[in-house]
């Protein structure tokens, strides 16, 4: 940062890697950070399996979609409240016991958890998009495991990664665990220049 400063002409200040935040942080003003980079944090959410999980009973999984986000993040909301009112110096008369604030805790990681896995998702799918090479034809799917596909001029290795997005639009990263060539092991890297071979990967 000092030398921004000091050699201004040598350096730029990288105002898209900060967001100017003011209010509290509750979970209203965490969806509008996360309209920056289009993504609808609200219904988002409602579709993440890690935080279903914190809403079900005994009867299963909760469909959380018709819930008011104002009840689903109560907890996040109450908490900031508080802070608010300590402070500016108020005294609260509802201190949270321990058994309490271990809710509070565990919503808390949860929560953090989603968040993260949403943030992980839409980096996928900017690497996708600007660093990967599109599988045009693929050939075949077998036990959701072992993908067949065509691949012209590129080099195939062991431990490469593939993205997959699915019929949901749900991206994930599989890791080249094993390569086949003609249904037989194949070790080296898979020179594919000017050629079309068919290989078949197992992912993890």
């Amino acid at each position: 940062m000092n030398q921004c400063i000091v050699n201004p002409a040598a350096y730029k200040f990288n105002t898209e890697a900060f967001v100017l935040l003011s209010g509290n942080l509750k979970h209203r003003q965490i969806a509008k950070i996360f309209e920056l980079i289009n993504v609808n944090l609200n219904e988002t959410l409602k579709k993440n399996v890690t935080l279903s999980q914190y809403f079900k009973n005994d009867r299963g999984l909760i469909n959380i979609s018709n819930i008011d986000t104002d009840i689903l993040y109560n907890k996040i909301n109450d908490l900031v409240e508080r802070r608010n009112q300590i402070a500016h110096g108020s005294e609260l008369d509802n201190i949270l016991d321990i058994s309490e604030l271990e809710n509070y805790i565990y919503f808390l990681e949860i929560y953090c958890e989603a968040l993260f896995e949403i943030l992980s998702e839409e980096l996928i799918k900017k690497e996708s998009s600007y660093r990967f090479q599109k599988i045009e034809k693929v050939v075949k799917i077998f036990d959701n495991k072992i993908l067949a596909f065509e691949i012209e001029n590129y080099t195939i290795r062991v431990g490469d990664i593939l993205i997959v997005e699915t019929i949901e639009n749900k991206f994930s990263r599989k890791t080249i665990e094993k390569i086949e060539l003609n249904k037989k092991p194949y070790t080296e890297p898979g020179r594919t220049h000017g050629i079309s071979e068919t290989l078949a990967g197992q992912g993890s």
